[in-house]
């Protein structure tokens, strides 16, 4: 068994998994599992803009994170999981932090570091305002609900590389998850690696082929109310749509 395949199967384990110890309105949906098969086990997290805490909850309530900090830059998130912390039990092993981005979170000495439900642009830009993050030790797990294309091209170009990616499905949708460390090497990308990434062999997997029909669908939207408004859609965004139409014409034929 490849260790993709051992990673996925560790996914959808700890997906079904249903511990008794843990409080079931405060288990994670499959979007933030995702994370799972990225973390190494004992690995001390910050979660950047952790709103109710689900994550950091989970991985200590579980034994896989010894301790966690959970952040955000507004009061009321953080009042919502200080609350939840404290209910499950995990004050003493889950810290608090009010903060813009990554401020201040260095000195918590992470192992891996996640940003979940924000814009790619957003996560590249706090990315881009720590530089104490280009440590090749440090693990970044990576969600972005948009413009994924960007925050990869980010990291190709700050010399970040990016290891794995998979996709999961919530509330239906697809996301992509992103693992990534600095390596500071510059990476040698084309579109395709813009687009899809680590993804990009493995379009075999039919959540990935239905997270590039998510994609095709909103671009293809995109160019339909430019077009009906009469505006020239932009050519960046005509090469996205050939792009994720020729991937899933040649996934036709190389699917099983």
């Amino acid at each position: 068994m490849s260790v993709t395949d051992t990673r996925l199967l560790i996914f959808v384990t700890i997906s079904a998994m249903s511990s008794k110890s843990f409080l079931q309105e405060e288990k994670p949906d499959a979007r933030l599992l995702s994370a799972i098969p990225f973390i190494r086990v004992h690995d001390r997290i910050a979660d950047i803009g952790t709103d109710h805490a689900k994550l950091p909850i989970y991985l200590v309530r579980e034994g896989i994170c010894p301790e966690a900090l959970a952040t955000d830059i507004n009061k009321g998130p953080l009042k919502r999981a200080e609350d939840d912390i404290n209910r499950a039990g995990l004050s003493s092993h889950i810290k608090l932090l009010l903060t813009d981005g990554l401020e201040g979170v260095e000195p918590f000495h992470p192992d891996t570091i996640l940003i979940f439900g924000m814009g790619g642009e957003l996560i590249a830009r706090i990315l881009g305002d720590a530089p104490w993050i280009k440590d090749p030790s440090l693990r970044l797990i990576l969600q972005p609900m948009t413009h994924d294309e960007d925050l990869r091209s980010f990291l190709y170009t700050r010399g970040f590389e990016i290891m794995d990616e998979l996709i999961s499905y919530a509330s239906g949708k697809y996301y992509v998850t992103i693992c990534a460390s600095f390596s500071g090497k510059n990476a040698v990308y084309g579109p395709e690696d813009v687009l899809l990434g680590a993804l990009n062999g493995k379009t075999a997997d039919a959540s990935v082929r239905s997270w590039i029909e998510q994609k095709l669908k909103r671009t293809a939207k995109i160019i339909q109310e430019l077009d009906a408004h009469g505006i020239q859609p932009e050519q960046d965004l005509l090469d996205k749509m050939q792009i994720y139409s020729k991937k899933l014409r040649k996934t036709q034929y190389d699917s099983p």
